[in-house]
């Protein structure tokens, strides 16, 4: 495994010590993916089809249209939970984010001859494909708000431009970050948008957690701000129905066009073809089953989920206060009004090292923030993901970790 392979390592790590309380993964808890109901609705479907032509017979198992068959559903999700009317045409259906990010960066980008930026700490996802395709790469620190320091990137979009290197592609997660659990603030939001006019970049919104909102007023997205096409809009439907769906919906406007005037919208669709053909139909009917029968609301078809997300996250929080009592050094921490992630400051420099003598010594995992940063320069956070645990093994988990961090202490003086 690569040093810098931080998936792969946190993979292995779970690998080799299955019993160890895992921090690490944001994954869903599975007691809420549902897959009878929505198998039920898919078969529901095939039986109902009366048509000589065995027409959802054809859709549901030949080859389809590479943009995707349930633009129609989308379109009436997007208006019921977020009054946002989005046009069929400007959406494409993808094989999850990790496709909709390679699209965008390999048809914006140019096989490299324009550069992206992104959020650092953030998602790795982005930034490693954007390295292993040859695409230059500008890490963007995040402010006290745990979201892009837009001054910061001003900065770096004159230098590029004095290098003869343009930025083309921004990366946010403005709706709790991952890593940092953040939201961006609404006018940080608009000042964003300003400057991608100013600097004629565009920006790639992925939204995988938005959903999960627990408390405080909803921010429309930085896509529902955007009167001048600057916005590729990408929601991830892993977390809010199961992973194994593999599928996200990819807005993007028809009037995105690049300098020769083609539409951004056509060379992706055409590339996917190339790639994938077309996402699988059988979990686009899920999809569109599954929003028809929940009223076109994927609120209220999570409402338990967020309910137990709340639960987890406020039981996180009240163990670490407990145990924040009881230690002889300064613990703090963030306190997420959504998501699935928490972070952890310590007075401790954590380490890859530490990852894998606390899964083996302490039975517990977790993600130093420096997983996921280029400039790794916070060394004492740590990412702890509690969306998939039970509140015993919340408890339990930042119990071992608490005596993974007395240890280490001990062990420094």
């Amino acid at each position: 495994m690569k040093e810098n392979d931080i998936m792969g390592f946190l993979n292995e790590i779970g690998g080799r010590f299955p019993d160890a309380i895992s921090f690490a993964s944001g994954r869903p808890d599975n007691r809420f993916f549902n897959l009878e109901e929505s198998l039920n609705l898919l078969s529901k479907l095939l039986k109902n089809d009366d048509s000589q032509n065995n027409s959802v017979r054809t859709l549901m198992g030949q080859y389809n249209k590479a943009q995707g068959v349930i633009q129609d559903s989308l379109k009436n999700y997007y208006k019921t939970d977020y009054n946002w009317n989005v046009k069929e045409e400007d959406v494409l259906i993808t094989v999850g984010a990790q496709e909709a990010m390679s699209l965008a960066i390999q048809v914006i980008c140019e096989n490299g001859r324009y550069a992206v930026a992104y959020e650092d700490p953030s998602y790795i996802g982005f930034s490693k494909y954007a390295s292993l395709t040859g695409v230059k790469g500008r890490n963007i620190p995040v402010d006290d708000t745990g979201t892009m320091n837009l001054d910061f990137l001003e900065e770096e979009l004159k230098n590029c431009i004095e290098k003869g290197i343009l930025i083309k592609l921004v990366n946010v997660i403005p709706d709790f970050q991952n890593p940092t659990g953040a939201v961006m603030p609404f006018e940080k939001r608009k000042k964003l948008l300003e400057m991608a006019e100013k600097y004629d970049f565009f920006i790639f919104e992925d939204n995988a957690y938005s959903i999960f909102r627990y408390e405080g007023e909803r921010i429309p997205f930085i896509k529902q701000l955007d009167h001048s096409s600057r916005v590729i809009y990408v929601e991830s439907f892993s977390k809010s129905l199961f992973p194994s769906i593999r599928m996200a919906s990819m807005i993007c406007s028809s009037k995105m066009k690049d300098e020769r005037g083609e539409s951004y919208m056509k060379r992706m669709v055409e590339l996917k073809g190339y790639i994938t053909v077309n996402t699988s139909t059988l979990n686009q009917l899920i999809l569109s089953e599954i929003l028809k029968s929940s009223g076109y609301s994927l609120l209220s078809y999570n409402k338990l989920k967020i309910e137990d997300l709340t639960n987890k996250r406020n039981v996180l929080i009240e163990i670490i206060k407990e145990k924040a009592e009881t230690v002889s050094f300064d613990l703090s921490y963030t306190i997420p009004e959504g998501g699935f992630f928490l972070t952890l400051k310590t007075p401790l420099e954590i380490t890859q090292e530490d990852v894998l003598l606390a899964a083996k010594e302490f039975n517990v995992i977790f993600s130093p923030m420096h997983f996921f940063s280029v400039n790794k320069t916070d060394v004492k956070s740590i990412r702890l993901a509690f969306s998939e645990l039970s509140t015993e093994k919340l408890k339990q988990g930042i119990n071992n970790l608490i005596t993974f961090l007395n240890h280490k202490l001990h062990e420094r003086k």
